[in-house]
């Protein structure tokens, strides 16, 4: 699917994905880290999302996505926060341009 390759490309790490429907994808919910709850995913697709991408699963999240005939893409919860904190660090350096901010480089040690 070439979501999901977009995205490990894009996060630097496998992504798990659950084809839910045969619908192209139009419109995408994203909910960074943990948002592998099953109310999150059902707000998506009543914002009628074709696909939702988050950062954590469960048994209930990967079940009630095929239930709601939703897509599902799950990366790992640190990978799917970086971009965040990319923006946060940017914004600090125009507020602070004299503090040296380093990207601490982790080691991927989370599990599916």
């Amino acid at each position: 699917m070439e979501l999901k390759e977009r995205l490990e490309h894009v996060l630097g790490e496998p992504v798990k994905a659950w084809e839910n429907h045969d619908r192209p994808i139009n419109k995408v919910g994203i909910l960074t880290g943990a948002g592998n709850h099953t109310a999150l995913i059902q707000y998506a697709k009543n914002q009628d999302c074709d696909a939702y991408i988050t950062g954590e699963q469960t048994l209930y999240s990967v079940q009630y996505s095929k239930f709601a005939g939703i897509h599902l893409f799950v990366g790992s919860h640190t990978f799917t926060e970086i971009f965040g904190l990319e923006n946060l660090v940017i914004r600090m350096k125009e507020i602070y341009p004299d503090v040296k901010m380093v990207q601490i480089q982790e080691e991927h040690i989370e599990s599916y």
